[in-house]
């Protein structure tokens, strides 16, 4: 269980810590495509006459849709340093439920790419250099659809602000204002002392559509608590909103091998490249006598057979490759099975 919120768990700690470290890798996964539209019209400044709407978005509205894209990148310069850039692209969808998520961090000392991917009940978690994780998780162990990149700009909604006017973001009409952020709003960021601020927001403004955020930006400049400057800016945006988004299984997941059985009712499924982890409730014995008969339909050979303690192990050989077995007793009941699959 552990795992597996570890994977989504994942996201929030890489916000916090991109800019540090990375999770390795140089060669970037390809997130969703950006969109194709133009960026924000000229904004219309709002006529004297005209009463300027209140600063309003929707609680919760992405819960609201059947499908979008988001996209936040971060990009953050200290005096005498290179530019860091931290990108996450997110694509959600209702039905099927489903949800993938590319975090690319750029410019720092160990640039790299992690990708996560929820379909149903399976989730993985893929990086270049280490692969993929695959677990399985609970329906009450599964995010909500809607819950956004992480990132939530309606939390600096709450900011005095101007009506500036109404755009096109994205494709969707959208009321535009200007917020007045305290600049003590940023300071943790910076870690030190923030000089300016500006910020725009954009929410939707068509028929039939939640308001939701189409778009937020944020830059600052400031000084560290080590006397440098320090400046950056954020950018967040929606779009392809209920369009048909497919979401596939990222690319090197592997899965079961389709000649290992998995026992009836397993839970708590890990894949990590050649090595399976699962539960049982069912006692051990049940579970190796499961392999015993299971395993010489799928063309293994068995070999030694042992215990360490009140483990079970069996070998079991098909041609080149080797599966090892590993079923462990669980004190509150139950067992934990490990298989080892060995191939040249």
């Amino acid at each position: 269980m552990k795992q597996r919120r570890f994977i989504w768990g994942a996201t929030a700690l890489l916000v916090l810590a991109a800019m540090a470290c990375s999770l390795g890798g140089k060669t970037a996964t390809p997130p969703p495509e950006k969109p194709t539209t133009a960026p924000p019209s000229a904004p219309t400044e709002a006529p004297a006459t005209e009463e300027a709407p209140p600063l309003e978005i929707a609680p919760h509205a992405l819960e609201n849709l059947n499908s979008y894209r988001a996209r936040f990148v971060w990009r953050q310069t200290v005096e005498g340093g290179a530019t860091q850039t931290l990108t996450m692209e997110q694509e959600e969808t209702r039905e099927p439920a489903a949800r993938r998520i590319v975090i690319i961090s750029e410019g720092g000392e160990n640039p790299g790419t992690v990708e996560l991917v929820r379909i149903g009940d399976t989730s993985w978690m893929c990086s270049p250099d280490s692969g993929c994780i695959q677990t399985q998780q609970s329906a009450e162990e599964a995010t909500e659809f809607g819950e956004g990149i992480l990132f939530k700009p309606e939390d600096f909604a709450s900011s005095d602000y101007q009506y500036v006017g109404k755009d096109t973001v994205n494709g969707v009409r959208s009321r535009h204002y200007t917020l007045n952020l305290i600049p003590e709003m940023l300071a943790g960021i910076v870690q030190g002392t923030v000089t300016a601020t500006q910020a725009d927001i954009w929410v939707a403004d068509e028929a039939g559509t939640p308001a939701y955020v189409t778009r937020f930006t944020v830059s600052w400049e400031g000084t560290q608590e080590d006397g440098k400057k320090i400046q950056g800016d954020w950018t967040y945006e929606v779009y392809d909103v209920n369009k048909p988004i497919t979401i596939q299984p990222p690319e090197g997941a592997t899965g079961v091998p389709e000649d290992i059985p998995i026992y009836p009712g397993a839970t708590d499924q890990t894949i990590m490249g050649s090595l399976i982890m699962f539960s049982s409730a069912d006692p051990a014995e049940d579970v190796a006598e499961f392999y015993r008969n299971e395993m010489p339909g799928r063309g293994w050979t068995a070999g030694g057979e042992g215990t360490l303690g009140n483990i079970i192990t069996q070998e079991w050989t098909k041609g080149n490759r080797k599966a090892s077995l590993m079923i462990s007793p669980k004190d509150e009941g139950g067992c934990a099975v490990m298989i080892t699959i060995e191939q040249p």
